[in-house]
């Protein structure tokens, strides 16, 4: 494993990049190679940014780093093999660019989803929801935590933070209209489904979640029924 001080070095380098550590975690994976200088099965140092798939994920054999990270230049992930400690510093310090390059990147397409549910809203009624309506909500939001939960696993923190906003869509429901609900609801979704790297077609299931237990709540004109 790292030493503290290379660690430390590590750690220096993400605040010089005007990065916030705390964004960052350390997790180990376990060793596949049985070439590697650390015992089969043991585990390799990765570090993480919170809410994201990038990472930096540190190997050493042969007295020799490798390493691996997402995201590269122009790629999903690069790969660099056979490095010096300094060198493998340099291309850390690569990774850090790239890295504030891709979570500065604005949601372009999360933005359009948005405005294209946003828009077909008008009809909504400004009234509370009733108790009917607020169990059926309830059920709904309940049958997207089962699904999410059989397409991902979470971490501990994960799972946290897709618990706390499906709950917050219930509690919300209790005290807002159903237009400002709605709008809440579009930004939920859409937050989780960048939090969680959603496929298009995990996204697509969890709207027909949505639009199916809205049935007889909310009218969605037809542009929202074929927006994805």
């Amino acid at each position: 494993m790292l030493l503290p001080g290379q660690k430390n070095e590590l750690f220096q380098l993400i605040e010089k990049n005007n990065l916030d550590p705390r964004n960052f975690k350390w997790e180990s994976v376990s060793t596949s190679r049985a070439s590697t200088t650390y015992a089969y099965g043991e585990k390799l140092p990765v570090l993480k940014y919170n809410g994201t798939d990038f990472y930096f994920s540190i190997d050493y054999k042969r007295n020799k780093y490798f390493a691996v990270f997402s995201p590269g230049y122009k790629t999903l992930n690069e790969k660099k093999r056979e490095l010096s400690w300094d060198l493998l510093i340099r291309y850390f310090k690569m990774w850090l660019i790239y890295l504030k390059r891709e979570i500065k990147q604005p949601d372009l397409w999360g933005e359009l989803l948005k405005s294209k549910l946003a828009s077909d809203a008008s009809d909504i009624s400004l009234e509370p929801f009733t108790e009917p309506e607020l169990k059926k909500i309830s059920v709904g939001v309940d049958k997207i935590r089962a699904y999410l939960g059989s397409e991902f696993k979470f971490t501990i923190e994960e799972k946290k933070k897709v618990n706390e906003q499906l709950d917050y869509l219930v509690s919300a429901a209790k005290g807002q209209g159903k237009k400002d609900w709605y709008f809440m609801c579009i930004g939920i979704v859409v937050d989780l489904g960048m939090y969680l790297s959603m496929s298009p077609e995990q996204a697509k299931t969890i709207i027909g979640f949505i639009k199916s237990f809205l049935i007889g709540i909310i009218h969605l004109l037809p542009q929202a029924q074929g927006i994805l």
